[in-house]
């Protein structure tokens, strides 16, 4: 009955389905069927110890990442193999306080740090953890770095606000009201902000609000991300829903009910042809799937995340998706090539366990 129960959990990729049914099955009744179910419920690479907040990916260094741990202040861990690769603490005025917004520059040598309780923003530099510059600011969701790394994006979703700043002096450049979730256009000219359910363009430069995107069929915005080459910006709302926007045209290409949670986090591929989200599930499970962004349709999911999401990045050179918080892990979103292809075989099953083919 418990293999039963993980079999159906396995149908509905819920991998925190499958592991109790799975861990409540008696020793002398696991055989290959709980083999091989267990070893699918966490398709992770790798679980990073501590508990993270924000994170992001560092551009240039294969596999590696930033993460603000609550009680560590920051960390560079390899997402392949778990390794905390070193460590260094924040300013008296960020300890402490919970982290949610971390970007790397482009050049992977500053990572700004936004936090909640008014601590403000603080940018430090990566090579040996000095802090570089520290503002007062809004209590922060979200944090970007421009293209050519001389301004940072901040939204604010609890005062409902969007700012950006001068990332070399703290100088706020304009500030608009929004509803806590903001990215920048790939060339860093425009800027997509969220107000209430619906989408604006403005631009970066003065803060001017340029046109309103058409209105999404779900209530509001709880994750954004834009395409690497800018064509399409994809939202996702509380209910589950998960919206992609041309952004030249202004039309939907796709709108679909992708989990039954709140869509926490997106992130597009490097490609730019997938895109991976994660929902928070009753019981504190994780529901990770990548889509194909062209259609939205899912092309895999992601099976092992518990906990709330802090964090979610994809590595723009190899492809790990770090999902950071209680419990910190990574997956791989690389294409896995042909172990072998057999000519002439038009349909093949399992035969008795993982390692026999019946073609």
């Amino acid at each position: 009955a418990q293999i039963a129960l993980a079999e159906a959990a396995y149908r509905e990729q819920d991998g925190s389905g499958m592991k109790v049914p799975l861990e409540a099955t008696p020793a002398d009744l696991r055989e290959s069927s709980w083999d091989y179910l267990f070893k699918h419920a966490d398709t992770s690479l790798a679980s990073v110890k501590g508990e993270g907040v924000g994170a992001a990916a560092i551009p240039g260094r294969t596999g590696i990442f930033v993460v603000a741990d609550l009680n560590d202040g920051i960390t560079v861990v390899n997402a392949v193999t778990g390794e905390r690769l070193s460590q260094f603490r924040t300013t008296p005025g960020q300890s402490g306080d919970w982290v949610r917004g971390v970007a790397v520059s482009p050049d992977g040598g500053r990572v700004a740090f936004g936090a909640l309780g008014g601590a403000g923003i603080a940018i430090y530099d990566l090579r040996d953890g000095k802090s570089l510059i520290e503002w007062v600011a809004p209590d922060t969701d979200t944090l970007e770095f421009s293209a050519d790394g001389s301004r940072l994006l901040q939204a604010s979703g609890i005062e409902g606000l969007t700012c950006l700043w001068d990332a070399a002096t703290g100088r706020r450049i304009w500030t608009l009201p929004s509803s806590g979730r903001a990215v920048f256009e790939p060339s860093g000219a425009q800027v997509i902000a969220a107000r209430g359910s619906d989408l604006v363009v403005v631009k970066a430069l003065d803060g001017t609000i340029l046109r309103t995107l058409p209105r999404a069929q779900f209530p509001g915005v709880s994750a954004m991300a834009m395409h690497p080459r800018g064509k399409l910006v994809v939202t996702g709302g509380p209910g589950g829903y998960i919206r992609g926007l041309d952004l030249a045209e202004g039309r939907s290409l796709f709108e679909f009910h992708a989990d039954d949670g709140y869509i926490r986090f997106l992130d597009f591929s490097p490609d730019g042809e997938r895109l991976a989200s994660v929902a928070e599930l009753a019981g504190q499970g994780q529901s990770i799937h990548v889509w194909d962004s062209a259609t939205g349709v899912r092309l895999q999911s992601l099976l092992g995340g518990f906990g709330r999401a802090e964090g979610f990045r994809i590595h723009p050179l190899s492809e790990e998706l770090l999902v950071s918080g209680s419990v910190t892990k990574s997956w791989t979103l690389a294409i896995t090539k042909s172990a072998w292809t057999l000519p002439g075989v038009s349909a093949a099953a399992f035969l008795g366990s993982d390692e026999v083919c019946l073609g």
